[in-house]
């Protein structure tokens, strides 16, 4: 059984909640002051982009440095990323979408239904 699936073990004065989002994007707050990226600042183009919720419910937060401090760049992570001891940097000019990309994977295929018209009996 991996760490994964074990099941949390209720400690006094430990409650576990179910999260209301489905992923987080940490973004470097310290970096943030320094980044002279075009337009809006990394987090909330991130945010625009997440609206459509392509990539599921996900939480921008906006954290301490990370310890890389690239001049001129941002960092960002996510569980993913940090699952595989990496961290994304963002240069001005950068894609939003190529950034959740390498942050998130793929977007989650959704499928539109189309509106089916209620057949009345002749």
């Amino acid at each position: 059984m991996t760490d994964a699936t074990v099941p949390l073990v209720p400690c006094r004065g430990l409650k576990v909640a179910k999260a209301p989002f489905s992923d987080t994007v940490l973004v470097c707050g310290k970096c943030a002051r320094k980044f002279n990226g075009a337009g809006k600042p990394v987090a909330k183009q991130l945010k625009a982009l997440l609206k459509d919720r392509r990539w599921g419910k996900v939480r921008v937060v906006e954290t301490k440095c990370f310890d890389l401090c690239p001049k001129r760049r941002q960092v960002l992570a996510s569980h993913r990323t940090l699952a595989d001891h990496r961290l994304v940097v963002v240069e001005p000019g950068f894609s939003p979408e190529e950034a959740l990309h390498a942050l998130l994977g793929p977007p989650k295929v959704v499928e539109v239904v189309a509106d089916q018209a209620l057949s009345l009996p002749s």
